[in-house]
């Protein structure tokens, strides 16, 4: 027996050993953390070979070593090398390493970065490390040269974001200017960051025409006028001192043009432009020409306009003309569709002072009859007038002889008549009057330059453009018995003078018309009369959508009882 006692000792020693192992294993394991914050935080360059900003370059390899495990997303389009390479460079991936494999040839005495975008990932949770980049250089010093400055949408303001900002250099290609981001690759390139900034480094002493758009196909081109594009007025010398940029985007407007016309519903055809017509001829070639039989309704601001006719055919033939241009024709046949049902809907059901009971019916109306509506108080009952409105004949109004506080309108049946016969249901509606003491007063005066024409909007709580007005120099808008709110107000600085906002257009190196917004707070409330003075002055060389904006403080005050 005594010969087995050593072996099974040895066993037994074993024994503990994997259970004190599988011990410390559990203990581990209850210990260790679970669940807690989302990982935020993008991968951080740990160690390059050879170091990043090396100079007297030599090597046709480099390895990036990160703090954690990476996605390369979109690296062919992402990744990029500038000055450009004839040959892109290989890359690969494995684990916290990215593998760079250099094919061309480099030019001697030459700063080169390879330009990640926004392609490193980390690849548990993608967070992104933006504009990371490798810089080299094959001479005796890194360049050094940068610009900076930030781009905002001309028509709202907002800062830009998500647009590739691009540097091409002048030299001695016979490529026409304007061409070049539509032909070539930048040969400097960056994103816009929060809040639209943008910045350039180790740029070389050169002049440059600097562009940025919005890239939607990821090739680094331009490609056509639904982009929306920034662009600098003049070429970049990077070895002057360089003022931070400000750049407007935009898109370009399209020409008029008249793209169909489509049978939409009964009655009804849907001409489409390539933008909001302001007028327009059209011409019936064949059939009924009656205009009392036809109505064309422009929308607001809308590119399509909706024909109404009551004639019935198989197909119909039209001329298109009379505005920027436009000239064509244009016929179709036409659909079977089930008679409309007449709808009416209302309008603003809180009334001010000034406003009328106004209804609106899908379909152009031919009379409404009085007799057949109630105003109805909380005491009495009251008639009413009603008029079916001459210039849009898909809205009526009426005018009570009394319109108390709280009151409803009952519509009988029949009461509206409109096209194809069609006639209403029944309804009713609750409305609410709104007296002086409901309502704010706003004086609001604008002073500018005495040569500059301007068009003033003035926005509602609920964005809706309640005033326009163009003028020159300076103008004194009064608003009387307004709804209590927050209101904006806005101006277009209107260059060419068309009463309107112009987009630029890249090609003919016209900048957008600027869009200036009041900075002080609009509020009106209620039984109070509000006084505002805003003073515009000449714009900021620097700066041309920054204007220097003050407002007088302003004057607010009770209305006497």
């Amino acid at each position: 027996m005594g010969r087995f006692k050593f072996p099974l000792t040895l066993l037994m020693i074993g024994m503990l050993i994997v259970v004190f192992e599988a011990f410390l294993s559990s203990c581990a394991s209850r210990a260790s953390p679970s669940g807690g914050p989302r990982d935020t935080i993008a991968p951080v360059l740990d160690t390059a070979f050879p170091p990043n900003f090396s100079i007297l370059f030599k090597s046709k390899s480099i390895e990036l070593v990160f703090n954690e495990y990476l996605n390369l997303k979109s690296p062919g389009q992402q990744i990029m090398i500038s000055p450009p390479v004839e040959e892109k460079p290989e890359i690969l991936l494995k684990g916290k390493r990215i593998l760079i494999e250099l094919k061309d040839t480099l030019l001697p005495n030459t700063t080169y970065t390879i330009s990640f975008g926004t392609s490193i990932t980390d690849f548990t949770e993608g967070n992104e490390n933006r504009n990371f980049k490798y810089v080299f250089s094959t001479g005796t010093f890194i360049d050094s040269l940068e610009i900076s400055g930030r781009i905002y949408d001309a028509r709202t303001n907002n800062p830009e974001k998500d647009m590739l900002v691009a540097l091409y250099e002048i030299n001695s290609d016979t490529l026409d200017l304007d061409s070049l981001p539509y032909k070539k690759i930048p040969t400097y390139y960056t994103y816009v960051e929060e809040g639209g900034t943008f910045k350039m480094e180790n740029l070389k002493s050169s002049q440059f025409k600097l562009l940025a758009f919005q890239d939607q196909r990821g090739d680094f081109k331009l490609n056509g006028n639904g982009e929306k594009v920034a662009f600098a007025d003049s070429l970049i010398f990077t070895s002057d001192s360089i003022k931070p940029l400000v750049l407007q985007s935009f898109k370009s407007e399209p020409e008029y043009k008249f793209y169909s016309v489509r049978h939409s519903s009964y009655g009804q055809l849907a001409f489409n432009f390539s933008k909001p017509v302001p007028d327009i001829k059209i011409e019936r070639l064949n059939g009924e020409t009656d205009p009392d039989s036809i109505y064309i309704d422009f929308g607001d601001h809308s590119d399509t306009l909706t024909y109404w006719y009551t004639e019935m055919a198989d197909s119909m033939s039209f001329r298109v003309s009379g505005y920027e241009g436009i000239d064509d024709t244009s016929s179709l046949f036409l659909r079977e569709f089930q008679k409309p049902a007449m709808k009416i809907n209302i309008g603003e059901t809180e009334l001010r002072l000034q406003d009328s009971v106004f209804l609106y019916s899908n379909l152009p109306l031919l009379s409404v009859n009085p007799d057949s509506f109630m105003v109805i108080g909380p005491k009495d009952t009251f008639a009413t007038q009603a008029f079916v409105d001459s210039a849009n004949p898909l809205r009526f109004y009426l005018l009570p002889a009394k319109r108390p506080k709280n009151f409803t309108v009952k519509m009988r049946l029949g009461a509206v008549k409109g096209w194809f016969g069609a006639v209403n249901d029944s309804a009713k509606w609750q409305f609410t009057s709104l007296g002086r003491e409901d309502l704010g007063n706003l004086d609001f005066t604008i002073k500018g330059d005495s040569a500059t024409s301007y068009v003033l909007h003035i926005l509602n709580p609920a964005q809706k453009k309640i005033l326009e007005k163009k003028f020159t120099g300076g103008t004194l808008v009064k608003l009387r018995n307004y709804n209590p709110g927050a209101y904006q107000a806005e101006l277009v600085v209107d260059e060419d003078n068309n009463g309107r906002w112009t987009s630029g257009n890249y090609f003919t190196h016209k900048q957008p018309e600027t869009i200036l917004k009041y900075s002080g707070g609009i509020e009106v409330r209620a039984n109070w009369d509000l006084e505002l003075e805003w003073i515009i002055k000449p714009r900021a060389e620097s700066d041309p959508g920054l204007s220097e904006k003050k407002t007088a403080p302003s004057t607010r005050k009770p209305r006497p009882f």
